[in-house]
């Protein structure tokens, strides 16, 4: 949101054109989300994507993608999280491609993994293999963008040596909103 005003704003005039995934705008919620995630799990073990990227993977989404991009003239195409990384090797060579980077994905993924106790060996095992995997997924990708925008400075700095031809930006998250707070 926050990036988007800024590059529609009254310094940039910006048009900006959105292309989702249909999950990534409607989102699931309780049943189906867990299970669209255990089936992302279950098919990257014979996919070459990570379960975070199955999570978002369309085959509709790249034909629909191409044919905005086609049909106008655009400087740049936004990546907006490592989820979507799936859809770089698709884009045309010739248009200049951002990664907005939450954060690093693998490490905060081994992080979530290795925090779960009680979760059965066999499955911590499958996890933490995709976890390698997300890691090899993200660096190939990080290396192919060549244009990153940072919330946090460590993280720009593990991309700034990840990717050394890469521009990588550091961007402190400014909320013009008030936080969701959790309750109890």
């Amino acid at each position: 949101v926050l990036f988007r005003s800024l590059m529609q704003g009254p310094q940039l005039r910006a048009g900006v054109d959105h292309i989702w995934p249909r999950r990534y705008v409607h989102g699931l919620r309780g049943m189906g989300r867990r299970l669209l995630q255990a089936y992302s799990v279950l098919g990257s073990l014979v996919s070459p994507l990570p379960a975070k990227a199955m999570f978002l993977y369309s085959r509709n989404f790249v034909p629909a993608a191409l044919s905005k991009l086609s049909g106008g003239k655009f400087d740049a195409v936004v990546i907006n999280g490592g989820d979507l990384l799936w859809v770089l090797p698709k884009l045309p060579a010739e248009v200049p491609k951002i990664r907005l980077a939450h954060n690093v994905e693998h490490r905060l993924f081994r992080a979530q993994v290795e925090s779960q106790r009680g979760l059965a060996a066999p499955l911590k095992r499958v996890l933490m293999r995709d976890c390698r995997k997300l890691e090899r997924f993200e660096t190939d990708s990080v290396r192919g963008v060549g244009n990153i925008i940072c919330i946090s400075p460590d993280d720009a700095a593990y991309f700034r040596e990840l990717a050394p031809g890469a521009r990588v930006l550091h961007v402190p998250p400014v909320f013009a909103y008030r936080p969701w707070t959790r309750p109890r």
